[in-house]
């Protein structure tokens, strides 16, 4: 199936922002599909915290293995998304309010090494990782 890595997924995510150029696996429908439930996510996150840029979304799974990701990634489902945005002004737990709140079920905030501040956040829409509701790791 041929798709159109441009087409807008939500109002400020396009396709291709999930995408690697360096991935030869292309994503199928159904990842289309999750990536699209994951735009509307970031979507309402973005309307609050403002821009944001996706550091890494869909991956194949042998990119998925090239750089030492889990064997059971939530980026190869297409439902996960490293992100950045400007993360001053928001604690941990009020982000963590927020995205259990727009839907999200996996956080993982990754910090500087003098843990002053965050580097990047994981979020995913897969099962926990805990099999609860929500579940974020608070050490990273």
């Amino acid at each position: 199936m041929k798709y159109n890595p441009d087409v807008q997924l939500a109002k400020n995510f396009k396709l291709n922002e999930f995408l690697y150029s360096a991935d030869k696996e292309a994503p199928t429908p159904d990842r289309i599909i999750n990536l699209y439930l994951l735009a509307q996510k970031l979507q309402a996150l973005r309307d609050v915290v403002g821009p944001i840029t996706i550091n890494s979304g869909f991956r194949g799974k042998a990119y998925n293995t090239s750089i030492k990701g889990h064997p059971k990634s939530f980026h190869m489902t297409g439902q996960a998304a490293d992100i950045k945005f400007n993360f001053k002004g928001h604690t941990r737990d009020t982000m963590t309010k927020l995205l259990q709140r727009i839907g999200f079920t996996n956080v993982n905030f990754y910090w500087t090494n003098d843990r002053k501040s965050w580097v990047w956040l994981h979020v995913d829409t897969g099962k926990t990782w805990d099999g609860k509701p929500f579940y974020y790791r608070k050490t990273s």
